[in-house]
């Protein structure tokens, strides 16, 4: 799915996070933690095994002959260095030119697994729109801009990745209500693309956009919102049937505090009496202790005065 940006500009884009792949996806991470394995190895064993990056399962404990028959009456599409390069090629980035081809082919397969996994992801171009003081953007815009950057990106996995967890973090443009915040969203999540999860969920958690989506912003000591508590441990961290309802209370309580960024200035709706916020520059949601829980939580076995930090890691 397309996430919170809607479907119409990608219905037919190649992708990791299609419907039904999250599950997936989490499972074979989790299968991967377990195992302690490097990214690049796990990219390897996703290519091996046919797979698409945000459906990295593996099967057995080692990544030993994972591509090679097992039996006189099979052969693997894979035995090649050539088939092996297309297939990562296919798998972890949006496809390739004859020269990019060439380019890894000449590399090898290992290199350029290194090259896709190690290299730091490139920034998009500034989304010009995003950037004017008061200006204001369709959502359609915001899709083609992404769109051209996945498509000339000189960082393609990272920019895979932040597909994927476009999709995994997701959050509604219409409810978040600023389309600045889904801009905003991009650029986080392609920057926290390749860290690691404990990381990305305090600055999932303190995103504009998610913040309103799922009402966190809202959320206060005398009348705590559950529905960030629940989301986070259910679809972003830990799957269903690991926590109980009154972690879900309790988490919830833990997360009060937070709201939206102050806008710098504000300025007048084309052709309307509305006053909108005006951004000079990418923000993160604001902690307001005043209204937050002071008071002592259990939270997923943990007792004390737990912040947002100890709630998320």
């Amino acid at each position: 799915m397309w996430g919170g940006l809607g479907t119409s500009a990608l219905t037919n884009f190649p992708h990791s996070a299609d419907s039904g792949q999250t599950d997936k996806a989490l499972t074979g991470f989790v299968a991967l933690a377990k195992q302690v394995l490097t990214r690049r190895q796990a990219l390897v064993a996703a290519v091996a095994a046919g797979l698409g990056v945000g459906a990295v399962r593996l099967v057995t404990p080692t990544l030993t002959n994972i591509s090679a028959g097992s039996g006189t009456d099979w052969a693997s599409p894979l035995g090649s260095e050539s088939a092996r390069i297309m297939q990562l090629l296919r798998r972890a980035t949006f496809g390739y030119t004859p020269a990019q081809l060439e380019s890894a082919l000449s590399a090898g397969f290992g290199k350029t697994v290194d090259r896709l996994i190690e290299t730091k992801p490139a920034e998009p171009p500034a989304l010009v729109a995003a950037t004017t003081p008061g200006g204001r953007f369709a959502v359609t815009q915001l899709q083609q801009w992404w769109v051209d950057h996945m498509l000339t990106t000189p960082t393609p996995f990272a920019e895979r990745m932040t597909l994927f967890w476009h999709g995994h973090f997701t959050s509604d443009y219409r409810k978040a209500g600023d389309n600045t915040f889904m801009y905003w969203q991009n650029l986080t999540w392609r920057r926290m693309a390749m860290t690691n999860l404990g990381s990305m969920l305090m600055q999932v958690t303190t995103d504009p956009a998610m913040l309103r989506y799922l009402d966190l912003a809202t959320s206060v000591a005398s009348n705590p919102n559950e529905n960030y508590s629940r989301e986070l441990m259910e679809l972003f961290a830990m799957g269903a049937d690991t926590f109980s309802e009154e972690d879900v209370r309790q988490g919830a309580v833990a997360l009060t505090g937070w709201q939206l960024p102050r806008p710098d200035s504000t300025a007048a709706a084309n052709g309307t009496g509305r006053m909108l916020p005006v951004y000079t520059s990418q923000k993160s949601g604001v902690f307001n202790q005043r209204r937050a829980f002071k008071g002592s939580v259990t939270y997923l076995g943990k007792t004390g005065a737990l912040d947002t930090q100890a709630s998320t890691t």
